[in-house]
């Protein structure tokens, strides 16, 4: 979790601000950072050794609307 923790501070410096509005239930903005896709992406990071190298993140239904915006900001800082 410290590596994804690190990641949200890289994107929220970038300007990233949690999207609230999709959800269904009345969850705190903590806990948009613990998706799973989140998790894979700062798990793919801690276990490539190299930069560079792509990761290829897989899920059976959709990404959230706050997941996809942070993805985009993580993939422009990490590289």
């Amino acid at each position: 979790y410290a590596e994804l923790q690190r990641l949200t501070l890289l994107v929220i410096a970038e300007g990233y601000v949690p999207d609230m509005k999709p959800m269904l239930h009345d969850v705190e903005e903590e806990m948009l950072c613990f998706h799973s896709e989140k998790l894979a992406i700062a798990f793919g990071l801690i276990a490539t050794s190299c930069m560079g190298t792509p990761l290829h993140i897989t899920k059976n239904f959709r990404v959230c609307s706050d997941c996809h915006t942070a993805i985009k900001l993580i993939s422009k800082v990490v590289c």
